[in-house]
């Protein structure tokens, strides 16, 4: 037998590959099953026929995430698909034809203005504060000595009529910099 033969016909290397081949399936197995804990399953067009879109693997079982504050959180959600109405309509007669909004979309929260169902309450640092907030009440924070204050200048609209005053500046406590600019308008 040569060096590292296991028998006339495997040897060391060879069950080796074989292991990582297992193994690397396994992975890809394991990461598409979590990458569907959002979105699934996917909702066929066609209403005659009741169709579960999930491909393989199967969709995973609910899995609880125990989030800080002790909020828990399953995915996939056991209640299952979004029953918000959907303001649009197709814009073919074919199925997977794109929608077409019916009234204004950035009210309708169709295309562009679309958002995803989260819980309603803010982010929060480890030690329980909002992550994003005024610079007014973050001690320790405050715009680089490089860069120009944006408080007090104004704010243009693309119709370059004035829109209103920046008030203050909105900065994320947890990746420093700043998310927003707060704007006080002359109407209120």
């Amino acid at each position: 037998m040569n060096i590292g033969a296991v028998t006339g016909y495997f040897d060391v290397a060879q069950i080796a590959l074989y292991a990582f081949w297992i193994f690397f399936a396994g992975l890809i197995i394991y990461l598409r099953k979590e990458d569907k804990r959002e979105g699934y399953p996917l909702e066929s067009e066609r209403s005659s026929d009741r169709v579960r879109v999930q491909g393989f693997p199967a969709i995973p079982a609910p899995k609880t995430f125990r989030l800080a504050g002790g909020v828990t959180v399953q995915a996939p959600r056991p209640s299952g698909r979004d029953a918000r109405p959907i303001a649009a309509k197709p814009l073919g007669g074919y199925l997977g034809a794109p929608l077409v909004p019916t009234g204004n979309p950035l009210l309708d929260a169709v295309g562009p203005a679309s958002y995803a169902e989260r819980a309603d309450r803010p982010d929060t640092t480890l030690d329980g504060r909002p992550m994003i907030a005024p610079l007014r009440l973050t001690p320790g924070f405050s715009v680089a000595d490089q860069d120009p204050d944006p408080r007090g200048l104004q704010v243009y609209g693309a119709d370059r009529e004035p829109g209103g005053t920046v008030y203050d500046v909105w900065v994320d406590r947890a990746e420093p910099q700043i998310r927003y600019l707060e704007v006080a308008t002359p109407g209120g």
